[in-house]
């Protein structure tokens, strides 16, 4: 059979497609298709029985009609560029990132309200310059030069490994992103879709 799966941009980028290949050395005769749009277009995907399950980055979806399953949680780094004065320090302070400038997902995403929450919390000027439609623009721009970011874990992995970018570390501050599995109250989950799911599940929580 086939599978059609949602997700929004980190795990759908990131986590998922090494997910699928695994799975589909187990099950080679099971189709998968993945689709990648923003967490409200895949909400509203799965709203319409247009897939099987989603897994969503974000704050659970308000609706009485969607099931939610928090998988595991990703941590939010903050990162810059090599050449940034701020990644000399082992750790830097709020008041550091007074004159910082950033770099954010577009305003009507959960990433973008990830940055301002951040932000928010240490108390310093909200300089977002530029909003970006994905996460590899926001690491070429940050990588460049042009701002910071916050970023899950997950999509920076080989940038941090390679140099391409620098973790910001603030002592004592830890941020969180969860991703959460979704799917139609009303949706019959097929033997195939289950197998999968029983497979993200297990895995996915190993990023905790």
């Amino acid at each position: 059979g086939t599978v059609n799966i949602g997700a929004s941009n980190t795990p759908g980028s990131y986590i998922l497609p090494k997910l699928l290949g695994e799975f589909k050395e187990l099950y080679p005769q099971v189709t998968t298709n993945l689709h990648i749009a923003p967490t409200y277009e895949v909400e509203k995907m799965v709203l319409e029985n247009k897939l099987d399950f989603a897994v969503n980055g974000g704050d659970k979806p308000n609706n009485n009609h969607i099931f939610v399953e928090v998988l595991t949680y990703d941590e939010v780094l903050l990162v810059a560029s090599p050449g940034s004065s701020l990644v000399q320090k082992g750790y830097i302070e709020p008041c550091d990132l007074n004159n910082a400038k950033y770099v954010a997902h577009e305003k009507d995403s959960k990433l973008y309200k990830l940055v301002e929450n951040i932000i928010t919390e240490l108390g310093v000027p909200a300089n977002i310059i530029m909003t970006l439609g994905n996460i590899d623009a926001i690491k070429q721009a940050v990588s460049a030069g042009l701002g910071i970011s916050a970023i899950p874990k997950s999509a920076v992995i080989a940038e941090l490994k390679f140099g391409l970018l620098k973790q910001l570390r603030i002592e004592d501050k830890l941020w969180l992103y969860p991703y959460n599995l979704i799917y139609h109250k009303n949706k019959h989950i097929a033997p195939s879709a289950e197998k999968l799911i029983d497979l993200i599940r297990t895995r996915m929580k190993k990023l905790a």
